[in-house]
């Protein structure tokens, strides 16, 4: 178990187990809890123990004559964040080419559809949103093809890695979108934020 690991699961078993005390407790208790508490696959609820942030947001492209619609999860630079990307759904109106990549360059349009996946995250009435950014944008140049695949019209094509599709440091995005144009696409983003150790961002 690496130093990061150590303290991160430190954390965890200190908030979960409401131990007290100096120094780390994974030494400690680690041959009575594996047995019954799995720390790398942990339940929706116990993430936020662990400072992780489940998110998801999603959301249209309009169809424009002459223009391919693209979606993007972006990580801002200077967020300090890691994003790990889970699940992406993606459909447009038509019969085409669905195309997925890394893009480091924002795509135009913020729509701030982001929420925490856990509501205890944001009080009543207070708007509280992830750090990654929902973005579109339509255009004659198409999203990027690092992947791609045929898709029926109508026929949603989802994308799923319960250890991550992409992981993104601050800065960086990742897009999928369609080579069919004037069409409506549709798409959602999972994904978990937390926050970078320094050690994580120094490559």
């Amino acid at each position: 178990m690496t130093q990061i690991q150590q303290g991160r699961y430190d954390g965890l078993l200190r908030r979960v187990g409401d131990l007290k005390g100096p120094g780390s407790k994974v030494n400690d208790v680690l041959e009575e809890l594996f047995p019954m508490f799995d720390v790398e696959n942990l339940p929706g609820e116990l993430y936020i123990l662990a400072q992780t942030d489940l998110c998801f947001g999603g959301g249209r492209t309009d169809g424009i004559i002459a223009q391919a619609g693209r979606a993007q999860l972006f990580n801002p630079e200077g967020s300090g964040k890691i994003m790990t990307i889970t699940e992406v759904g993606f459909s447009v109106g038509a019969l085409g080419i669905t195309r997925w990549g890394r893009r480091d360059v924002q795509l135009t349009t913020n729509l701030q559809t982001q929420l925490f996946r856990d509501t205890r995250k944001a009080a009543t009435g207070v708007l509280n949103l992830p750090t990654g950014e929902i973005r579109i944008q339509t255009s004659v140049a198409l999203a990027n093809a690092t992947g791609q695949v045929f898709v029926p019209s109508v026929t949603p094509l989802i994308l799923s890695d319960k250890n991550g599709i992409a992981v993104l440091g601050p800065g960086t995005g990742w897009e999928i979108g369609t080579d069919s144009t004037n069409q409506q696409a549709s798409f959602y983003f999972n994904w978990r934020e937390r926050v970078a150790e320094p050690s994580e961002t120094n490559f």
